[in-house]
């Protein structure tokens, strides 16, 4: 459905897609040029998007793969399931929330946020030019680097360089900022 409040043009208009089961959708993809995309209260096996210019909201999504690249916008994680993600961002923030993944992400610029979340398998997060902030972080394995003189605060303690901590049978979170901090506490 087509929904616009002017006339038509391509500048304001909102393309709002609802399906009458949260599972009736299997799998999604497309490239968008400019817009914002945001995807709510789905079940689905496989989701596969790429933006030129524009946010992504991942709202209430359960999903066994996903793969999401961007070039210019930001992508926001809340209450969602993302068993088996890849991520990519040249210029933009990732904002993940109450949520629970398995994920590989890499962001050109821009800083990552991860709060009350669970980390299902190991995954990592490589950031060229940003910083990484963890709250409530579980207890699992990581492995911290940074450059440029960045600092490493983990759980209120201050490292240079390079911190890790190993726990038997546990996920690894591999973080490493190329110029940025990581603060996980």
């Amino acid at each position: 459905m087509l929904a616009n409040d002017h006339q038509a043009s391509n500048d304001d208009c909102k393309l709002l897609i609802t399906v009458p089961d949260k599972n009736a959708v299997s799998n999604i993809s497309g490239l968008v040029n400019e817009g914002n995309v945001s995807l709510n209260d789905l079940t689905i096996a496989d989701i596969d998007l790429q933006m030129d210019d524009g946010d992504l909201g991942i709202n209430n999504i359960k999903a066994l793969k996903t793969s999401f690249t961007l070039d210019e916008g930001d992508i926001k994680v809340t209450n969602s399931t993302l068993k088996a993600d890849t991520s990519n961002c040249n210029d933009g923030d990732l904002t993940i929330f109450a949520s629970q993944f398995k994920t590989s992400v890499s962001l050109t610029d821009g800083d990552i946020s991860i709060s009350n979340s669970k980390i299902l398998g190991s995954s990592s997060f490589n950031l060229h030019d940003g910083s990484f902030q963890m709250s409530e972080a579980p207890m699992i394995s990581y492995l911290l680097s940074t450059h440029s003189g960045n600092e490493i605060n983990f759980r209120h303690n201050n490292y240079s360089g390079h911190f890790s901590k190993v726990r038997q049978h546990t996920p690894l979170l591999r973080v490493t900022c190329g110029n940025g901090d990581i603060n996980i506490n």
